[in-house]
């Protein structure tokens, strides 16, 4: 089973800008982050407490399960103008 994050902002300078491909167990974002987190070595960016997340068009928390084969995309605190 995969999920499929998209990674915005600096998290996209962290990790890539091709979607992360997750093939865990993990179905919580908050599990999912913290797994992804810790294989990539970067626990401390992808576990914080500000990031947001978008599933289909909506914002939503890290307690949300997430279908196999969906996407999601996780969005640092960011500014624009």
């Amino acid at each position: 089973m995969t999920i499929y994050v998209e990674f915005v902002a600096a998290l996209r300078d962290r990790m890539g800008s091709d979607p992360y491909a997750y093939d865990g167990a993990a179905r919580r974002i908050a599990d999912i982050m913290t797994d992804i987190g810790q294989r990539e070595g970067a626990l401390d960016e992808l576990t914080a407490p500000s990031l947001r997340f978008i599933h289909n068009d909506t914002i939503v928390d890290a307690q949300t399960e997430i279908p196999d084969n969906a996407r999601f995309a996780a969005c640092p605190p960011f500014t624009g103008g």
